[in-house]
């Protein structure tokens, strides 16, 4: 491989420290449901592990201000931004739960062996599908603007028509993902690929790649990599996609496992010739 283009052996790894606002309730969803949304931003927050996260119901002071936010007080963007900044927050993260819908659905009789099959497994029972949409934004704390604001849609099913609320919570199931995406494009990682671990048996085709990158800087498995190299273009120098990695297995520090999903061939004529090939998170 070519001179390595980053310093694996830099400080431990740091995250930004992200202030989370009042989860706000915009639906009209009650309590208990409202309380599983609140749940499932957490954890998919903490799932990530490369942030540091403050929440307004841990900090006096933050509390105070959400709750005069609530009750229509006020409130002095400056204000929210001193107090969140002397905790040493990076960024503000809004959450809300915009909407929620359900409709009851009852499948048409299957028909023949097959579908009367999957009548007796109840594959036709009438059932509630709910759909719910939440609202992210990131504001930068340095910049003091929205840098990222995003739409998500979820839905799930429930078992039986007895209760549309089963559904509801199923369809939560998402919110933890969505939000541990959030947390991912607040820590990006970036690093680069080290070595072709296998090819197919034409060896044609890259199959697996071992990147420096690893637990060291929370890097998780099943997750996705973005292969780059670096192009010049009238004397400037750029990056161009060439593939994607999905992480197989984080063998160590600062070493894992990689399976070639896209840009097998490129990756490894790339590696024949000695050229860097970057990888990002995102």
């Amino acid at each position: 491989m070519a001179q390595s283009l980053l310093d694996e052996n830099e400080g431990e790894y740091s995250g930004p420290v992200v202030y989370l606002d009042d989860i706000q309730n915009k639906s009209g969803v009650g309590n208990q449901l409202f309380a599983t949304f609140q749940a499932k931003v957490k954890e998919g927050l903490n799932r990530s592990g490369r942030i540091s996260i403050v929440d307004a119901s841990s900090e006096q002071a933050l509390q105070n201000e959400a709750q005069r936010r609530n009750s229509g007080v006020a409130v002095t963007s400056s204000s929210l931004f001193d107090k969140v900044k002397s905790l040493g927050a990076d960024y503000i993260l809004k959450f809300a739960l915009v909407s929620e819908s359900h409709e009851r659905i009852v499948p048409e009789k299957s028909t023949g062996s097959v579908g009367k099959f999957i009548d007796a497994l109840g594959g036709s029972d009438p059932y509630y599908k709910s759909t719910i949409s939440l609202s992210v934004d990131v504001v930068s704390i340095k910049k003091g603007t929205v840098v990222r604001s995003k739409t998500y849609t979820c839905s799930g099913n429930s078992k039986s028509d007895t209760s549309w609320e089963d559904a509801a919570s199923k369809a939560m199931d998402d919110v933890s993902t969505y939000a541990l995406w959030t947390a991912d494009y607040l820590s990006p990682l970036s690093g680069e690929i080290l070595k072709i671990e296998s090819v197919n048996k034409r060896k044609t085709k890259a199959e697996t790649v071992i990147v420096n990158i690893g637990s060291r800087k929370k890097l998780r498995r099943y997750e996705y990599m973005y292969v780059y190299t670096v192009v010049d273009i009238a004397g400037e120098q750029s990056t161009r996609q060439i593939g994607e990695l999905r992480v197989k297995e984080v063998l160590s520090p600062n070493r894992s496992l990689c399976e070639v999903k896209d840009g097998e061939k490129e990756i490894l004529e790339c590696s024949k010739k000695n050229v860097a090939m970057i990888v990002k998170s995102n």
